[in-house]
């Protein structure tokens, strides 16, 4: 055999074990990637349906917030045409709301309030944890 076989035969040898070794890297890898297709596949919807109820979330605690807003500005305007109603016979009494039902019904939406940006936060949280693990 001359040197020139020689060396021909030797890189013919090479390439099989490089085309070889392809060969079964792409067996083991092949059920891998085709496992995470399928798992992001899976996954899309509950990714939709995650961002969907996280915006319906948000618009919930809008009305809520508007209705917050318009029932104190309706309070405030009740109280303040009729202040001996709500006071303690002076005008600025009622505007005082120390314990009356209004203060009451400020502390009941302040306590909502803050429940609701927990559960915001928390969900925020969770759909950010799901969406680093999906890519």
């Amino acid at each position: 055999m001359t040197k020139k076989e020689s060396s021909e035969n030797i890189f013919t040898e090479f390439f099989k074990i490089l085309e070889t070794q392809k060969n079964e890297i792409e067996k083991i890898t092949k059920p891998i990637l085709e496992g995470q297709k399928k798992a992001q596949e899976m996954t899309k919807p509950v990714m939709e349906y995650q961002q969907r109820l996280f915006m319906e979330s948000l618009e919930l605690q809008k009305a809520l917030m508007e209705n917050i807003m318009e029932t104190t500005k309706r309070m405030l305007r009740i109280m303040s045409e009729n202040p001996m109603k709500y006071g303690s016979g002076s005008p600025m009494a009622g505007l005082g709301m120390a314990d009356d039902k209004f203060s009451e019904y400020m502390r009941n939406m302040q306590k909502i309030q803050e429940s609701w940006m927990e559960q915001l936060k928390s969900t925020a949280s969770m759909f950010q944890d799901f969406m680093k693990k999906g890519s």
